[in-house]
């Protein structure tokens, strides 16, 4: 990774349109990035200066003020289409505690990635996943018998398809390759939806006291009034590499399923995954 790259930008517009560009340059700066995989916090761009003037780096206190005013300022209720992502009046978003000013971006960045991966690949240890998704692929198959039994009490759900998709679904060999387990099965969007981008923009900010790393929830309406929330129009399919449907998952999730759902249950038994991941920052 290569940092401390630096680029000016000119830009010429009337007055009439100052309030969109200067919100636009905002959101960019505090939200984006430049080329491919931005929402992970790749191409992070920071602001250091304005019209020659030296911009000041804001306290984590002072930034999440500026977050909430800004999109006061700048975002109405009726800005966005269905399915279109975006922020709200009232953001998620979470910052991690560690700033330090000897830490790097790309540190920053390492470390809310990692806190993402535990999250996401929660598991006991070199066991089994903390979450259903493999053995609801293993009930896709109920002729055949398995290194694993079904043991997950969660049933027919992907809670994790809410973080992005496709969630591919890879299970080791064992038994020097000739024991069975599932072939690599996919999670997408039904009709060939296979790609929904993350609605979690995860990248490093630079605050006075150091890089830190943040995370944002991006939110939308369902274009369907039927549709699950943070799931592509029409809902979900479990597909095997034949392109055949074994299964149609729901990502809905009650108390009682996230009480069985170790990362969730110890966060007072969220149902929301997405939610759940930034109550887990640290």
């Amino acid at each position: 990774m290569t940092e401390n790259i630096q680029f000016s930008v000119v830009l010429e517009y009337p007055d009439s349109v100052r309030t969109e560009v200067e919100a636009a340059l905002w959101a960019w700066q505090t939200f984006g990035g430049i080329g491919a995989r931005t929402r992970r916090g790749m191409g992070a761009i920071e602001c250091i200066q304005v019209d020659g003037n030296s911009q000041t780096r804001q306290s984590a206190e002072n930034f999440q003020r500026s977050i909430n005013e800004n999109l006061n300022k700048w975002i109405k209720d009726d800005d966005f289409p269905a399915g279109v992502p975006h922020m709200s009046h009232g953001p998620n978003y979470k910052l991690t505690s560690r700033q330090n000013d000897k830490t790097t971006g790309i540190e920053a960045l390492r470390n809310i990635i990692d806190q993402y991966k535990r999250f996401r690949q929660s598991r006991p240890g070199r066991g089994r996943s903390h979450w259903p998704e493999p053995d609801l692929i293993r009930a896709c198959f109920p002729e055949r018998t398995f290194r694993y039994p079904i043991a997950h009490r969660v049933h027919g759900k992907a809670p994790r398809a809410v973080f992005g998709l496709p969630l591919i679904i890879h299970f080791k060999t064992y038994n020097d390759g000739q024991g069975e387990d599932p072939e690599e099965t996919t999670i997408q969007g039904v009709g060939g939806i296979d790609r929904l981008a993350s609605p979690l923009i995860i990248r490093p900010i630079h605050l006075s006291s150091g890089f830190a790393g943040m995370a944002v929830l991006l939110e939308w309406d369902t274009v369907n009034t039927e549709d699950e929330p943070y799931t592509p129009p029409g809902g979900l399919a479990v597909v095997d590499g034949r392109n055949t449907v074994l299964y149609n998952p729901s990502t809905r999730l009650t108390p009682a399923d996230a009480s069985h759902i170790e990362p969730l249950n110890r966060l007072g038994r969220e149902t929301n995954p997405l939610l759940g991941f930034l109550r887990y920052i640290n």
